[in-house]
Order: C-alpha cells, then structure tokens, then sequence
C-alpha cells in the first residue's frame, strides 16, 4: 500500500526489492491509512496504528474498554460508557473533549490534563456533560459551608477535601481543577443541578486560581436574584438598596470601611463572587455579602452561615 510498512512475511536481500520495505509490521497491507505511524481514531471500529488494542469494543456500544486504553470501565454492558473515566494515559484536555469522544457520556470523574507542556500531571475532575452542549468542570463544592473570603485555598494551589464528592456530607471541597483549568464562563449550581447562574466574564482565565488572584471588579449593581435565593433568611436582601453591588474579589474594589448608610443601611461585606446587599441580620438591617467566600463588616459569625452550591468553569 505505500506507506512503509511493509506485511510481516520477509526475504533476505542486499537491496530491497520493488514492493518491500525495511519495516514488516503493518497489520493491513492493503490500507495506506492503516500501520504502526498512522493516526488512531477511536470509536469507528478499525484499528489504525496496529496497537491490536485501540477500538476493542466488545459490547458495541461504541466506547472504547478501559482495559484498552478507553473509557469504558465494563466492555460487557453497552449501558457503560464513561464511568471510569480512563485513565492517566488516555487523559483529555478538559471536560468538553472527554464529552466529544465519549458517545453518550454521563456526568462522572474523568481523567483531564489541560496543562499541554505537562508541567502538571493528569488528574481527575468530575464532568458535567449532561447539562449543555457544552461541557463543565467542578472546581468546587460547598455543603452548608462557606471558605471565608480571607482563606488561603482562593489564592494558592492548596486543596481542600479534593477527593470528596459526596453532596450529602457537609462541608467545602476544593480540587485540582480549580488550580489548573482554562475557562471564560463561571456557574453556581444547586447540587442537584436544577438550578443555576452563570456569568461569561468575556475573556479566558487560565485557572479559577488566575481569577481570584486577581483585581476586583464589579459586574453589576443590580441585586442577582439567584444569589438571594441561596442564603439562608438572615442573610436575604431587606430594606435599602444604594449600596448594592455584584461582582468578583469584592473586598478588592469595596473595601471594609464603614459605610454611613443611615440607620438600618450601614456596614460593608461582599463576597469572592457574589454580591454585596443589605441583608436582614435578624431585623437589625446592614450590608453583608452573598455568594461565594462572603464576608461581612458587622458580624463574622452569623455573616458566614453557609451555602450548597457546587461551582463550574467552562
């Protein structure tokens, strides 16, 4: 076929004859597309690069066995598609190739490694890849919890309970992802998924890192309702409105002095992303944060009750 690979039959010869070649290990010499040097393209039945391993797919349900080098954890249920992710040799760049490549994938961990000069080793990250299209990274995971706006994990590598993924264990989880995964589009989810809030900060961060590393910026001054239906009730938005403010790294650009709003509009808070509102402390008025890594000026206690919510990039 042309392609210098040559079959596995051999001849002894000074110089090689017409047709021959120096390499006998192509598995179908009637394929110029198929030997050891050609591109594998899995899921599409032919074995391209000879491996004998690429494209075994015994349950024909079009996922590639784990034991192969895929993702299919059980090659003999054609309902198994992704369940295991793979492995750190077949890691994908992100959540959304993991999607592409996997027909029919479900929401799962996943083998990723978005770092191409391979500084940073494969890890595993849970997937949405139900929701949308387009797929979503977890980054973070916060069950009646809250990582106070002043804790390190938001502008170092350290992580936080990375392997727990269990929604019905209190506490915050902070993985790999957070540190590591490109993105231009955040999303607060409730744990279940059926509700959310995204925001498209309108360039590409290289990590979650990158973002709260950086300056503070408002997104808007308009209360987000999402983020007010999170809260429990001493937190929720009462009374005066002046003062609000929605955006990233909050105390960067609000700051913690006082504010003189007037009787039941004084304080300060906000959030590591969220919003700054007046809340309702009880009756006693005052602005506070909403969201993730809130804060509060008045009352650090009852100011940091926590939130569920789980916390994506894409």
């Amino acid at each position: 076929d042309g392609d210098g690979h040559g079959a596995q039959d051999t001849l002894q010869a000074c110089d090689a004859p017409l047709g021959y070649a120096a390499l006998g290990d192509d598995c179908d010499d009637r394929a110029a597309d198929i030997s050891p040097s050609a591109v594998e393209v899995w899921y599409d039945g032919v074995d391209q690069d000879c491996d004998e391993a690429d494209d075994y797919d015994q349950d024909g349900d079009g996922s590639q066995a784990y034991a192969s080098g895929g993702v299919d954890c059980d090659d003999l249920d054609p309902l198994s598609l992704g369940d295991c992710g793979g492995s750190p040799d077949t890691a994908v760049v992100d959540c959304q190739e993991a999607s592409d490549i996997v027909p029919g994938a479900t929401n799962g961990l996943f083998w990723i490694d978005p770092d191409s000069d391979s500084s940073t080793a494969p890890f595993q990250a849970y997937c949405d890849v139900e929701s949308s299209a387009e797929a979503w990274t977890l980054i973070m995971r916060l069950v009646n919890a809250n990582f106070e706006y002043e804790d390190p994990l938001w502008t170092t590598e350290a992580l936080v309970s990375e392997d727990v993924y269990a929604l019905d264990v209190d506490g915050g989880s902070k993985y790999p992802a957070f540190n590591a995964v490109p993105f231009t589009v955040l999303r607060s989810s409730t744990l279940d998924l059926s509700d959310a809030f995204t925001e498209d900060l309108g360039t590409e961060y290289p990590s979650a890192l990158a973002l709260f590393q950086d300056s503070g910026a408002e997104l808007g001054t308009l209360p987000v309702p999402y983020w007010n239906s999170i809260v429990q009730d001493f937190s929720k938005s009462w009374g005066c409105t002046t003062y609000n403010s929605y955006g990233v790294n909050q105390k960067d650009y609000l700051g913690v002095a006082f504010i003189s709003g007037g009787a039941l509009c004084d304080w300060n808070g906000g959030a590591r992303w969220g919003q700054r509102v007046n809340a309702y402390h009880g009756g006693t008025g005052n602005h506070a944060g909403q969201g993730w890594g809130m804060y509060s000026t008045i009352s650090t206690g009852d100011a940091y009750r926590g939130i569920s919510q789980l916390l994506w990039v894409r």
